[in-house]
């Protein structure tokens, strides 16, 4: 019998010990849970936190019109690879990555020349952001005429590229003011002039460039092409059917007549002889064979919008050949006309050739003027006159500078609220599973 008792009183024992050690354990797991919970609430918040001061950052550059701060400042000694500017000077396309490697191990201590060309490099790689803080760096270290020239125009390219065209303009009217390409930064403050809305000051500066004696032949062409998109843009249709094909007449052998013609043929269907536009259209689109599928372009650059031009030309550029500015505006509006046409004319379910087995889709046409319409500025008045009421500027609906400037820093914001709200239900969630817990008993 004692045995029995001293059993028994041996087994409660262990049963308590048991107990009492389940439940320290199970206050030993709490505690360490919430160190766990903690320390990922932490993390998530820092994070949060590093999205949220990415983002204003942005937003504050952008709204300010402002530029990061250059990759390094201070003396310039050094230099790239030998020979690896010799070779992105003979293939720039070819090389870009490999200067871009160079630049990102040493490019801070670059002389301006090699710093310039590793801007290039960038924008042919597509990486605006860095190549602009390459420029800026440029500003920074040197005050010589031609490379703060360059440095000023490739930040003036740029900032178009974004929207932001009053940061152009204080990029171009320096250049214009000197004597490194004053030609040729005149021409681009006359379509940053046109973006804003001043058609009428655009197209006295860019007339006044295409008749000067002074203004080099190539250039001539250029000037009187954008003159004829600044009255395209301001919405005087009309005049920029007479500008486009005078553009065209004035080179009629040049790189750009195939540009001036199609302007001309969409003008024309702007102002609604849908009839002239169409056979204008398939002359433009002449050289495409009928059996080859219209290329796919966007309707806004059908359109002639400048937004799609300017990144049209951003893409081309990378196949144009390391030189000048004038080649720089001759990438922006250089375009492939009778691509336009082609697909212009599928668009409007027309063929390329033979009109008379070509089929008609009013309702087509009448949707894309429509649409057309709607993404240009009105002009009211008699015999071309503009309102005189303040009109918006034909880029603004589409590319203010604060949308741009606020797309991605919105998307950091959105992925910081989104952190912090998984750190939240993560806490949640094994604060739920550890009372649901039950101890043995």
């Amino acid at each position: 019998m004692a045995q029995c008792c001293s059993r028994s009183n041996f087994l409660d024992r262990e049963a308590v010990a048991v107990v009492a050690g389940v439940h320290m354990s199970r206050g030993r797991r709490r505690t360490f849970g919430r160190a766990v919970d903690l320390v990922v609430i932490l993390i998530f918040a820092l994070v949060g936190v590093g999205h949220l001061a990415v983002a204003r950052n942005a937003v504050s550059a952008n709204n300010e019109g402002t530029i990061p701060p250059p990759i390094g400042r201070g003396p310039a000694y050094g230099a790239p690879p030998s020979g690896l500017l010799a070779r992105y000077f003979a293939n720039p396309d070819a090389v870009r990555r490999e200067l871009i490697t160079a630049g990102r191990e040493g490019g801070g201590r670059w002389p301006a020349p090699a710093l310039l060309l590793l801007a290039d490099a960038y924008l042919r790689d597509a990486k605006i952001g860095a190549a602009r803080r390459v420029f800026a760096q440029v500003l920074a270290q040197t005050s010589d005429l031609e490379p703060v020239g360059w440095a000023n125009f490739g930040l003036g390219w740029t900032a178009m590229v974004r929207g932001d065209f009053r940061e152009a303009r204080a990029r171009y009217e320096p250049v214009a003011a000197g004597t490194w390409a004053p030609d040729v930064a005149a021409v681009m403050l006359g379509l940053v002039d046109a973006a804003e809305g001043r058609t009428a000051r655009a197209v006295a500066t860019l007339e006044h460039m295409a008749g000067a004696p002074e203004t080099a032949y190539p250039l001539r062409g250029m000037t009187r092409l954008a003159a004829a998109y600044a009255y395209y843009w301001g919405g005087d249709f009309a005049q920029a059917v007479v500008a486009f094909d005078d553009a065209a007449s004035a080179q009629p052998f040049g790189s750009l007549v195939d540009d001036a013609l199609y302007g001309r043929a969409w003008s024309l269907l702007r102002v609604g002889e849908r009839s002239a536009a169409i056979d204008a259209l398939r002359v433009v689109a002449a050289d495409k064979s009928a059996g080859i599928n219209p290329p796919r372009i966007p309707f806004s650059l059908l359109n002639l919008e400048m937004r799609s031009m300017l990144r049209a030309g951003m893409t081309r550029y990378r196949r144009v050949p390391v030189g000048q500015p004038r080649e720089v505006l001759m990438a922006l509006l250089d375009g492939d006309g009778s691509a336009l046409a082609a697909a212009a004319l599928a668009r409007l379910g027309e063929e390329t050739a033979s009109p008379a087995a070509a089929p008609r889709d009013d309702r087509v046409a009448a949707a894309d003027v429509e649409n057309a319409s709607e993404m240009s500025p009105s002009r009211d008045g008699v015999n071309g006159q503009e309102d005189s009421r303040q009109r918006v500027p034909y880029l603004h609906s589409r590319t203010s500078t604060a949308g741009l400037a606020t797309t991605f820093p919105w998307l950091a914001l959105v992925g910081a609220a989104a952190l912090l709200a998984l750190a939240v239900w993560w806490a949640a969630s094994r604060r739920n599973r550890q009372r649901h817990a039950r101890v043995p008993q």
